[in-house]
């Protein structure tokens, strides 16, 4: 059942304050954010009322069971809102694979080519009913890493060709039954970069080239065990860009050729000690645009040009220490959208110049933003209401609908 809405652009003109390996589901090469471009197909679980949480995968803009991995169960998975729904899958070699379980194996990377006959386990990694917990899935040089668990090593990297016998540990980062948490993976170059914590110089900036002679950290940006918490590694204009701790500086955005000697502080935006937090980059219109807070503004839109000096709060949304939250910047079709406001549940949208509240209503009835992507030539808002539950809302360009995969006010999707 699909709903019309109808949507209305409030515009709240604000000036900008300007100054001077593969494809990726998980985390983007190019676009940073949430991940997910204009044509990378998107696996997430999905209620269809009468399956339970099963994979599905959008097309034409209308969620479609993919398999039924666990036909005797309530659900085969579990994807939480935000990030998590894009990093638990990944289009490889033609071929979606994504985490689930069939009630037996526990949470193990999975494959499917559309059919039922061709939905099977890769490899069951920790066996018996803890599952791996397979994450963070990005392509690099042909292979499909991720992070998972085999009950052994603790959470590693992973790679796979998309056999059982081709799924294999990377490198113990982390040795023992300790895990070194790898996150935040991301190709870059012909390599791929993400955070990981060896148990001796915390959680910080590591690369592979998918040999565990080829894995090792980058730079032990904060010394010491606590470490520096790499997050949103991003690409842009062939530099990698992230948000990163050190005890002098706080939280701030650092900028990494791929080497330590060109590894530093990009800006140090809110100063001394004090974290500005950057997060949720995206590139938008030869910039880098991502939230932050300089002590001053709260939390508000900021971009960078990739020098110090042309880095700036793009507008404060909300004037004075309040905050706007910008959260999930999405590039679609020519703008810049995110989840902000006081709720911090409205959609916004920047054209480059102006920034303007979206205002989406079904049958005289306010959404409540939750996550959002872009996906097969589409905007994808998942949004939440009382009539319609959490739901989806397609935008085409021309058209903006809401898809009530599990009618009325049950949830079509699952953010626990």
């Amino acid at each position: 059942m699909k709903n019309f809405l109808y949507l209305v652009l409030v515009g709240l003109s604000f000036g900008l304050l300007m100054g001077g390996c593969g494809g990726s589901s998980g985390s983007d090469s190019e676009g940073g954010g949430n991940g997910a471009t204009n044509d990378s197909p998107v696996v997430f679980m999905s209620d269809g009322a009468s399956t339970g949480y099963e994979p599905h995968v959008l097309v034409d803009g209308i969620p479609t069971l993919l398999a039924e991995v666990n036909a005797d169960g309530p659900y085969s998975g579990v994807n939480g809102i935000g990030e998590t729904l894009l990093s638990n899958s990944v289009y490889y070699d033609g071929k979606y694979y994504f985490r689930a379980t069939d009630g037996a194996s526990g949470y193990e990377l999975w494959v499917s080519d559309g059919t039922v006959g061709g939905t099977e386990l890769v490899r069951d990694i920790y066996p018996g009913v803890n599952g791996s917990e397979p994450s963070n899935l990005v392509v690099c040089n042909d292979l499909l890493y991720f992070s998972a668990n085999d009950g052994t090593n603790g959470n590693e990297l992973w790679v796979s060709n998309g056999s059982e016998g081709g799924t294999l540990l990377v490198k113990d980062i982390r040795v023992g039954e300790e895990s070194s948490s790898p996150s935040s993976l991301v190709v870059y170059g012909d390599r791929l970069y993400f955070s990981a914590d060896d148990g001796t110089n915390g959680p910080e900036l590591w690369v592979s080239n998918g040999t565990a002679e080829t894995t090792f950290i980058v730079k032990d940006i904060n010394v010491g065990a606590v470490g520096s918490f790499p997050q949103y590694l991003t690409v842009y204009n062939e530099l990698l860009y992230f948000n990163a701790y050190d005890e002098e500086r706080g939280a701030e955005l650092w900028v990494s050729n791929g080497m330590a000697g060109g590894t530093s502080l990009l800006a140090d935006i809110n100063p001394d000690v004090f974290d500005s937090s950057p997060g949720h980059l995206a590139v938008y219109s030869d910039r880098l645009y991502f939230r932050a807070d300089d002590g001053l503004h709260g939390e508000e839109l900021w971009m960078t040009n990739g020098s110090e000096e042309g880095t700036s709060l793009v507008a404060d949304l909300f004037v004075g220490g309040a905050s706007s939250f910008p959260y999930y910047l999405t590039v679609y079709d020519g703008d810049l959208y995110f989840r902000g406001g006081s709720g911090e549940d409205q959609l916004y949208v920047f054209d480059g110049t102006t920034i303007s509240e979206v205002s989406a209503f079904v049958e005289g009835e306010e959404i409540s933003t939750q996550f959002l992507f872009a996906a097969d030539d589409r905007l994808y808002v998942v949004t939440a209401s009382e009539t319609f539950g959490d739901e989806l809302v397609v935008y085409d360009g021309i058209t903006v609908e809401v898809v009530d995969y599990n009618e009325g006010a049950g949830d079509g999707l699952n953010f626990d």
